[in-house]
């Protein structure tokens, strides 16, 4: 279902009537009643999308879009369908008008417009053109392979969901991207981490496969250079991929990012919490708070309150507790 700037729903499937009327797998709905787009699909939409124009792209597996052999996708521009090309030789079941007026299609064909295209490709300037090697291979059995769902993000990329193990020349389960600026793209985000004493705090982003690019990591949205600290602690890899603190305290707290920049841009990571493990409040601060919350904790029966980990709550833990809270971890 979608709903377009004039309030109307247009909704779509494998169905005959809507409200008696007849319509053919697609309809819309003005608030009052039902209506056709024109003689509808012969066979059923998957998906569908309204444009920035107000034009509704949709996909399916049918060869007619009312009286045009349009097979599997078609737009509707509000008086009567339009084809788009010769279509594909397969079912469509994502579809994606784009901020530059393009539109992509995606699901389970190995041609589009005539030309080899392996389940996505483009269609731009009355052309469809093929998005790279598309993608290939199967990792589910309960699907058929192809691509299922698509999604353009501020940056102009489109992102590809769907049951394939590859995209391009790449090995990949279920999610790719599709970008032509080559700005470094994060396939996994840094998490958040507490800071245990006598052991070294880390973090770590990594980039997808076939990126590169110059790490910058930041606390408090200040750069972070390698060496001792004002704080007494030692940052190794500020400049990499991975950040290390040694002998950090409840001073290094803070929200901490990584900037990762190429010649085509920069990208900045979500940001992450550090702190103490003893500060049990979260604030970035040991207060006594802290050493109420751990009370109740403890009384509770609260395994956090675990802390010299022999898995049971015992005086011990107080002392352990203790003996962190008062060297700042």
């Amino acid at each position: 279902m979608v709903v377009d700037d004039s309030g109307s729903l247009y909704v779509a499937g494998e169905f005959e009537f809507a409200g008696g009327v007849t319509v053919n797998n697609v309809a819309k709905w003005d608030g009052t009643e039902w209506h056709p787009l024109g003689l509808g699909t012969s066979g059923p939409v998957y998906a569908m999308s309204l444009a920035s124009d107000g034009s509704l792209v949709v996909g399916g597996d049918f060869r007619f879009s009312g009286l045009a052999e349009s097979n599997n996708i078609a737009l509707w521009d509000g008086e009567a369908w339009q084809r788009l090309g010769d279509g594909t030789d397969g079912v469509v079941r994502a579809v994606l008008p784009t901020t530059d007026g393009a539109i992509v299609a995606g699901g389970n064909f190995t041609r589009a417009g005539g030309r080899s295209a392996s389940n996505i490709a483009r269609w731009s300037d009355s052309t469809w053109q093929a998005l790279g090697q598309g993608t290939s291979g199967s990792v589910s059995t309960f699907h058929d392979e192809g691509v299922y769902a698509l999604y353009e993000t501020v940056l102009g990329e489109v992102m590809v969901g769907g049951n394939f193990a590859r995209a391009g020349s790449f090995d990949t389960r279920f999610v790719a991207r599709w970008t032509t600026n080559g700005v470094p793209w994060i396939a996994r985000q840094p998490s958040s981490q507490r800071i245990v004493c006598g052991q070294p705090t880390q973090l770590e982003v990594l980039l997808a496969e076939g990126y590169g690019g110059q790490y910058q990591w930041e606390k408090d949205g200040v750069a972070l250079s390698n060496g001792v600290q004002s704080t007494g602690a030692i940052v190794q890899g500020a400049d990499t991929a991975s950040l290390s603190l040694l002998d950090a305290t409840i001073a290094d707290a803070g929200i901490y990012s990584v900037v990762i920049s190429n010649a085509c841009g920069l990208v900045v990571s979500r940001e992450v919490e550090v702190t103490a493990r003893t500060d049990l409040d979260g604030d970035f601060r040991l207060t006594i708070f802290d050493f109420l919350l751990f009370g109740s904790w403890f009384d509770s029966g609260i395994m956090e309150a675990d802390f010299d980990g022999d898995g049971r709550l015992t005086v011990f833990d107080f002392l352990a507790f203790q003996s962190d809270f008062d060297s700042g971890c």
